[in-house]
């Protein structure tokens, strides 16, 4: 009997420890844009001064449009209509997003950029 016990430790340890590489292997895999990495996670929409709208501005105001753009594809933003981008990515419990939007001048210079991070988890 005392077999039947020890072999019940041994499978659930070895399912805990496959789920646990599962888990570790998607996390690791489910990695957002670097401008959003660090982030507080909760949706920070309309905060003027949150961290993620200064370093937006801090990298992205006065440097040319193309930059941006070069920047944020590379970081895997998706482009839509009127100069915004937006990123999404998960893990096994939540989704995230972070999206851009940006103003530019005759020189294609960006003059004004913002932008908000958020997430929804089960």
């Amino acid at each position: 009997m005392r077999w039947l016990l020890w072999t019940m430790y041994a499978v659930f340890a070895v399912l805990a420890l496959g789920v646990a590489i599962v888990w570790w292997r998607y996390e690791e895999e489910a990695r957002g844009p670097a401008l959003a990495e660090g982030m507080w996670w909760t949706r920070d929409c309309c905060n003027v001064d949150s961290p993620y709208a200064e370093r937006l501005r801090q990298t992205f105001l006065g440097r040319p449009e193309a930059f941006l753009r070069q920047e944020l594809e590379h970081q895997d933003f998706d482009f839509m209509a009127d100069r915004k981008a937006t990123a999404r990515w998960s893990d096994l419990a939540c989704a995230y997003f972070a999206n851009v939007g940006w103003e530019t001048d005759s020189y294609d210079r960006v003059t004004a950029v913002k932008g908000d991070v958020g997430s929804a988890c089960l």
